[in-house]
């Protein structure tokens, strides 16, 4: 039984033929998403170990080390998160040019009567 269905299989089966097409222009986004995440996911455990084991404990040699190392990290995360978000709408962008294309050459190779007749 299907509670949240919100498609048919017949119907899930086109759109995903349909947007096979699409999958060269989201490449990136595949590649540094997770890449992205990882990142992310890691930077409270980072931090943690900064309070626990840099600041508790006065190692304060380590701390301009630290502090530059988490200024790397941060800066490649957002870094890549640049190049997911571009990539993201570049490739949301690219669709909709294709997809209007194809409507008005659709549009255009319609037939017309004329009708000028009063």
């Amino acid at each position: 039984m299907k509670l949240f269905s919100f498609f048919s299989n017949r119907e899930l089966s086109k759109l995903l033929a349909h947007s096979k097409q699409y999958l060269k222009y989201q490449k990136l986004i595949f590649i540094f998403s997770p890449m992205l995440l990882g990142i992310g996911a890691a930077s409270p455990f980072i931090i943690r170990y900064l309070f626990d084991n840099i600041i508790q404990k006065y190692d304060f040699s380590k701390l301009p080390l630290f502090v530059l190392l988490f200024i790397i990290i941060k800066g490649f995360e957002r870094f890549l998160s640049v190049i997911v978000n571009y990539n993201f709408r570049k490739c949301g962008n690219l669709i909709i040019r294709d997809e209007q294309i194809y409507f008005i050459k659709k549009v255009f190779n319609l037939p017309v009567k004329k009708n000028f007749e009063k």
